[in-house]
């Protein structure tokens, strides 16, 4: 597997224990703070669980733009959508890059007109996601990447629910099903680059129309006209 998916899928899974962990400990203890909340953590750790977000939006939007071809086949809304998603990736990377180097205490270092597109990239990200990975499903390989994307149709809601009647409500929920699809993409398109086809299959053909349409199958029957 290529050096890319693997290092998301790495980074996405290290910011989702950070942020599900985040999301628990805010449930069970409210009064509490975590360790590494901006209240009372130390300045490297700050650092480092800022580091930890840049590097991973920046991985993903690394992610969507390599395998931009195989996303973008079947439909002319996909490239769009992906174009967004990776800009609100890439908005939130350098953003953190930046907080991790000069602002580790974001609530005080940054300044307000910073804070704002970042907020709209930060939703951004979860509601664009959401026609993405609907239109995914509709190829084979990029099934569960489409389904965890499109997820936040049904979890955005049970968040809002959960944040006005309890202490559960917390967006790690929706930065672990949208952050885990995007890096899933990598996984499923490096895998669908190694079979020599860069055309995903659709999830409603049989085996043997896929096998018919492989790169050896097509070489077969030209070398045979």
């Amino acid at each position: 597997m290529k050096l890319l998916p693997v290092a998301a899928v790495s980074a996405t899974v290290a910011l989702s224990v950070v942020a599900l962990s985040d999301a628990t400990l805010n449930a069970l203890a409210p009064s509490g703070t975590a360790p590494w909340d901006p209240q009372g953590a130390a300045e490297p750790i700050l650092r480092a669980v800022n580091l930890l977000h840049g590097v991973t939006y920046v991985l993903l939007a690394a992610v969507l733009t390599t395998y931009r071809r195989q996303i973008g086949l079947g439909s002319r809304a996909l490239p769009w959508l992906r174009r967004i998603l990776t800009a609100c990736y890439g908005i939130l990377g350098l953003f953190f890059c930046w907080a991790a180097l000069f602002a580790p205490h974001l609530d005080t270092d940054a300044p307000a007109w910073v804070l704002g597109p970042v907020f709209v990239a930060f939703l951004g990200s979860f509601i664009v996601s959401i026609p993405l990975g609907l239109l995914l499903l509709k190829h084979h390989r990029l099934q569960l990447p489409g389904w965890l994307l499109a997820s936040p149709i049904l979890v955005l809601p049970l968040t809002i629910v959960l944040d006005s009647t309890s202490t559960w409500g917390h967006p790690a929920y929706l930065e672990t099903v949208v952050n885990l699809g995007t890096a899933l993409i990598g996984v499923a398109a490096a895998a669908e680059r190694s079979t020599g086809s860069d055309t995903p299959a659709p999830a409603d053909a049989d085996p043997a129309q896929r096998t018919a349409s492989s790169p050896r199958a097509r070489f077969l029957r030209s070398s045979h006209s």
